[in-house]
């Protein structure tokens, strides 16, 4: 018999074990309840569920031991140590990357949410959700070069790729900023924030 099948054996006993708990709980309980001389003895249910399925479970590990003969890490599907740190590297890239992409998502809904203001890409004005739809999309188009929300704002939200001019953002009062200043001040803010 393959390690794999071995363990999973194994595995499917401990759940038995777990599916048995409740019931080992509920005996007891019913034993105890026509007793008067064992009322001492009356546990909560979630006491007498851990302890039976802790003590099951070492006996299980204890019976099987010899049945269990784990191989090969490689026979387990697992990878040695070496490749584990890969792993936690590649692991700890990915979850950067969630967090500067949720950092993105959060200057787009900013972008959406300006209520007022005017958007200016190349001489033609834009109101807030239509420049949101817009860096959305451009972004997408751009996801490959786009790493950080710094990125975003230098690659994306800064300047016209057809023709080098900078995107600027209106507000209500006619006042007027390039999008950079107000999206780099926007992710100060929701860097700071966390």
């Amino acid at each position: 018999m393959k390690t794999y099948q071995r363990l999973f054996i194994f595995t499917l006993l401990a759940l038995a074990t777990a599916l048995l708990s409740p019931w080992a709980a509920a005996a007891w309980a019913h034993l105890i309840a026509g007793r008067a001389d064992w009322q001492d003895y009356q546990y909560p249910f979630s006491r007498i569920f851990s302890r039976f399925f802790m003590i099951s479970g070492i006996g299980l590990f204890i019976v099987f031991r010899r049945f269990r003969k784990l191989g090969s890490l490689n026979e387990l599907g697992l990878k040695p140590l070496t490749h584990a740190r890969c792993d936690i590297l590649l692991g700890a890239a990915v979850s950067v990357t969630i967090v500067e992409r949720q950092k993105i998502e959060a200057l787009i809904k900013y972008v959406g949410e300006m209520n007022g203001a005017k958007f200016v890409r190349n001489g033609s004005t834009y109101d807030a959700k239509a420049a949101a739809t817009f860096l959305r999309l451009k972004w997408g188009a751009n996801d490959s070069e786009v790493k950080t929300a710094r990125d975003f704002i230098d690659k994306v939200a800064n300047f016209s790729a057809t023709s080098g001019k900078p995107y600027i953002i209106r507000f209500k009062d006619g006042s007027e900023m390039t999008s950079r200043d107000v999206l780099l001040a926007a992710l100060n803010k929701i860097e700071n924030h966390d």
